[in-house]
């Protein structure tokens, strides 16, 4: 089943990866900032948004497979951002494929093993709908309910097992780790960890927001992503 992708704008490639039961929507503040810079392809992962069907997601292969995609669609190298789950699927693919990846964002990226079971990271989800904007509360729930209770413990299974430690030496695209200060499901400390991992990082805290800083704070997000791939950008509000 090929994955499902939108584009819209021109220019070098920068592809958005979403994190665990999400999709292309959770992006949705974004693209239009990014877009105007460059062409910006949203995709949904195999298993989740408009990519679901029978096809399992597999963890360990979506780099792989995104690699592939990326063959199919013409897109020789791109900057890469993904979030969460997305994120540990966007340094798979910085480490296994270097030469697809020109610079790397990593959003709140699940890389680092959590080091903690089922249920503190349960916890850290019920914690993180206090800091849920209502309005992201339709998104979360309708792309949560269409991939399906089952895929989405899945997806959960594999990324509390994952470990790609072994593998961040191997990256060599200038990374962002941009991050919420609320964040209770991968928490801040894990973003200043990975921060110490990697050889070409450089970290942004965005406060007031949590998991999700590109939907809670859209024009710092979007400023601080700018900045970094050296795009001059209008200053984000205060607040």
């Amino acid at each position: 089943m090929p994955i499902v992708y939108q584009v819209l704008g021109s220019g070098e490639p920068l592809i958005l990866i979403h994190g665990l039961s999400g999709s292309m929507r959770w992006w949705r503040r974004n693209i239009a900032a990014l877009s105007r810079h460059y062409r910006v392809y949203s995709i949904d992962l195999v298993g989740f948004g408009e990519s679901r069907g029978r096809h399992p997601f597999v963890l360990s292969e979506a780099a792989s497979y995104l690699a592939a995609w990326m063959e199919r669609v013409g897109i020789g190298r791109a900057v890469v951002v993904g979030h969460s789950m997305g994120g540990l699927i966007a340094a798979d693919l910085a480490a296994e494929h270097p030469d697809r990846t020109a610079r790397l964002v990593l959003v709140d990226g699940a890389v680092l093993p959590f080091g903690y079971g089922y249920a503190r990271h349960l916890i850290g989800l019920m914690r993180a709908l206090w800091y849920t904007p209502i309005g992201f509360l339709p998104v979360l729930v309708i792309d949560a309910w269409r991939a399906g209770p089952r895929r989405v413990l899945s997806a959960g299974r594999q990324l509390l097992k994952a470990d790609i430690r072994g593998k961040l030496d191997r990256i060599e695209a200038p990374t962002l780790l941009v991050w919420g200060e609320r964040d209770t499901v991968v928490p801040l400390e894990i973003g200043r960890r990975l921060c110490r991992r990697l050889r070409r990082a450089e970290l942004v805290v965005i406060p007031s927001a949590g998991h999700n800083p590109m939907w809670d704070c859209p024009d710092r997000f979007n400023h601080a992503v700018l900045a970094f791939l050296g795009v001059a950008a209008r200053r984000p509000r205060p607040g």
